[in-house]
């Protein structure tokens, strides 16, 4: 359940992660990508692949458009992260709830 949570957010931030990477040439759209949670792990990545594309190598420039000062530069990452840590929340939250419920079906909390 709950990595279903955090499989839907990590999908979620690495769309808006795309729409608002700024935009050239397309490489680092395309570079960017999702690593959900895997076996037992409960942590998903947005990740900026390695290689090259569309001639270009976004994993040498993303930190310099991400936090850096010069022309283009602006925070596309953290922002998306950030403004999905709510709704996360609200997520996780509302899965608790549900976890509580079906544990109270089958006999309670403890049994």
């Amino acid at each position: 359940m709950l990595r279903d949570v955090i499989r839907v957010s990590t999908r979620i931030v690495t769309q808006r992660t795309r729409q608002a990477a700024p935009f050239e040439t397309g490489a680092l759209r395309e570079a960017i990508a999702e690593a959900p949670p895997k076996g037992s792990s409960l942590i998903g990545h947005v990740a900026i692949q390695p290689g090259e594309f569309r001639g270009r190598v976004p994993s040498a420039y993303v930190l310099a458009l991400e936090y850096g000062k010069g022309p283009g530069a602006r925070a596309f990452i953290r922002s998306t992260s950030e403004a999905e840590s709510g709704p996360f929340v609200a997520r996780v939250q509302a899965s608790g709830k549900t976890l509580e419920a079906n544990l109270e079906a089958r006999g309670g909390r403890f049994a």
